[in-house]
């Protein structure tokens, strides 16, 4: 406001020293629409001094901002919804949109959409956002109208560390256990892999070849490193893959698919040591498990060679015992195994080889 005249020190009721006061006097929060502010002056006696004004004064809103995201994720793209608009009756020659990582790391600029070249009334749109930290972020609505209003809005988002796993597990022969190795690991920034804490509940899951539903076979805790050691009981081939609740609510974690291999098992159950050249002997096997096709294949070497030659073969009962029957043409000291090829369901299994003296 000013005051006319105004005086100094010393030339009070001097018309000649009479000059223009201003004078700053902030009041109450004056909302949207039209105000009437009356001003009167008075002195130490609180009289009036001079004529009061009155003056209309018309608030309106200031340029308003909306930022709606998902979930965020460091790493994930993910597509965010921002809306903006200016003071009534202005245009936006500038706006931007930014996020930062906490306490202002990693900011960068999601996307930008008008200029002086192309005035926008409004904004509505959509953008692509990648997050690079993990933590209380900031997206800042940039704007400017275009007759040089400027308000930067900021916006909470909270950004989650992403999760990732992968599974190694050897093939191991039917009934007998293993082990899964997974590990697990927590990215907080961009491209930074670490391991995740002790205490993560990891499950093993199995698909079993010829299905569709994945079994869960075993779990464990991660230790240091991010580690977690599943037992698991050998059945079938197939698939095994780990699931573990992500560093994300509401959100599971699952690693790739690797090969489950089930092998199959052959144990002697008859196995003479010593024959007679050109007289059959009998061998005995338990072939496991049983596979609808599988077959039995009784393979020889005689000393001094290196090539298994397979002799006789026969499919595998239900019972899955096997016999095999063979004369030995010729004398001398010949080895003996029993080979169950592979199926659908198992890898292949091969029996001890044996020492055979053929007189």
């Amino acid at each position: 406001m000013l005051l006319l005249p105004g005086w100094g020190p010393g030339q009070w009721q001097k018309p000649g020293t009479m000059a223009q006061s201003g004078f700053y006097v902030e009041g109450p929060a004056l909302g949207v629409g039209s105000h009437q502010v009356a001003l009167r002056l008075l002195d130490p006696a609180g009289r009036v001094i001079g004529t009061p004004t009155t003056r209309t004064i018309v608030v309106i809103a200031d340029s308003q901002a909306t930022v709606v995201a998902p979930k965020l994720v460091v790493g994930r793209k993910s597509t965010v919804t921002l809306t903006a608009d200016p003071p009534a009756g202005r245009q936006f020659d500038s706006c931007a949109l930014g996020l930062s990582g906490p306490a202002g790391a990693d900011a960068f600029e999601v996307g930008s959409w008008c200029s002086t070249l192309k005035l926008l009334p409004s904004l509505r749109t959509t953008a692509a956002v990648t997050p690079r930290r993990a933590g209380a972020n900031t997206f800042t609505v940039y704007l400017n109208t275009s007759d040089g209003h400027t308000r930067n809005i900021p916006v909470a988002a909270t950004v989650y560390s992403a999760r990732r796993a992968a599974v190694r597990a050897p093939a191991v022969p039917y009934g007998a256990r293993g082990t899964a190795k997974v590990v697990v690991q927590d990215s907080a920034r961009l491209n930074t892999w670490a391991a995740a804490p002790a205490g993560i509940t990891v499950s093993l899951q199995r698909l079993a070849v010829g299905t569709t539903r994945w079994v869960t076979v075993g779990s464990a805790k991660t230790v240091a490193g991010g580690i977690a050691s599943v037992p698991f009981t050998s059945t079938t081939n197939g698939a095994f893959r780990a699931v573990m609740l992500s560093s994300v609510p509401v959100e599971t974690t699952v690693s790739p698919a690797i090969s489950a291999v089930s092998g199959a098992t052959v144990g002697w159950r008859l196995a003479p040591r010593a024959a007679t050249r050109g007289k059959a002997v009998v061998y005995e096997v338990l072939a496991n498990p049983y596979d609808a096709g599988a077959l039995a294949q009784l393979q020889v070497r005689k000393s001094g060679t290196t090539k298994w030659v397979t002799v006789k073969s026969v499919a595998v009962p239900t019972s899955r015992i096997a016999r095999l029957a063979y004369a030995y043409p010729s004398a001398g000291a010949w080895s003996v195994r029993v080979y169950r090829p592979a199926t659908k369901q198992h890898a292949a299994g091969v029996s001890v080889a044996l020492g055979v003296s053929v007189k």
